[in-house]
């Protein structure tokens, strides 16, 4: 673990955005043009084989935005494979189906509609769990400061990636039967704590940090949170970091407009950059 500290002589808001899934919702409404089927298996990458246990799967209908349409509930075999008849098909469509295995979800990749076979083959990978954290890595950590009316707004966006063969998961045990897999710190007088994804159920508070229920599935940035807090402020403010994990990198956002002074060892920069919504801003980066 290593601790920073850096002063903070101004700041002002800057927006983020953090990727999230949508909310799913299922209708009845009976197919009104062509359908087709979606088919598949559920693969155990750590045995390489069909999973023999029969689980509950979701057929997720998508447009070529990748926007939910619709949703349909099934059920897998015994040798790991599912089907859904009478899907609705048009060229637009595409489909990614869910299963839940050992209390985690997983999705396959998605797959445009074949409006020549009427058929999708989809392969829902699963893996099995481990308490290790030892492969679980923060890759990119964003801090960005903003001047909020109760004091300085602070937003960390956290990007992990799972090195491992394994999903991660029961790492720490939590009172009243729960469990998280990641923990980490708040200032001791942070408030109005919010969290995206924006799920009431996943994110627990604690004094001097917050957890995270969510499993930390295999793969390269597997995961994407935020945090916002504000704590108070009259003009100047250490940031200090106790890092949980090992981060590969920190970086630092201010408005390049404004009259701003980052001071701290191990920065490097700033480097100019421009946003999406074209706001020009300083990029101050530290190696970890």
């Amino acid at each position: 673990m290593k601790r920073i500290a850096f002063y903070l002589s101004a700041v002002l808001l800057i927006g983020s955005a953090v990727i999230t899934r949508p909310a799913f919702a299922q209708t009845q409404t009976p197919p009104a043009g062509p359908t087709g089927a979606v088919s598949g298996t559920i693969i155990d990458r750590n045995t390489a084989s069909a999973v023999s246990t029969e689980l509950d799967v979701m057929l997720h209908l998508l447009d070529q935005d990748f926007t939910e349409k619709d949703m349909l509930h099934g059920r897998s075999q015994s040798d790991g494979t599912f089907l859904f008849n009478d899907v609705p098909f048009d060229a637009s469509s595409q489909f990614s189906v869910m299963a839940i295995y050992d209390g985690v979800t997983y999705f396959s990749d998605a797959a445009p509609a074949d409006m020549t076979s009427m058929r999708v083959t989809l392969e829902v990978p699963v893996y099995e769990t481990t308490s290790d954290l030892k492969a679980v890595q923060v890759n990119q950590m964003h801090i960005l400061f903003g001047f909020a009316e109760d004091g300085l707004e602070t937003r960390e966006i956290y990007v992990f990636s799972n090195g491992g063969e394994r999903t991660v998961k029961d790492v720490y045990k939590l009172e009243q039967d729960k469990s998280a897999e990641l923990k980490f710190p708040l200032p001791s007088d942070a408030d109005y704590i919010f969290f995206k994804p924006d799920d009431q159920d996943r994110f627990i508070k604690f004094n001097g940090g917050f957890a995270d229920t969510y499993p930390v599935l295999p793969g390269t940035q597997s995961a994407q949170i935020m945090v916002s807090y504000v704590v108070p402020y009259s003009g100047g403010r250490t940031y200090s970091y106790t890092a949980p994990l090992n981060i590969a990198t920190m970086n630092f956002l201010i408005p390049e407009q404004e009259n701003v002074a980052l001071q701290g060892s191990g920065l490097s920069g700033p480097e100019s950059m421009t946003l999406q919504d074209g706001k020009a801003i300083w990029s101050i980066l530290t190696q970890m």
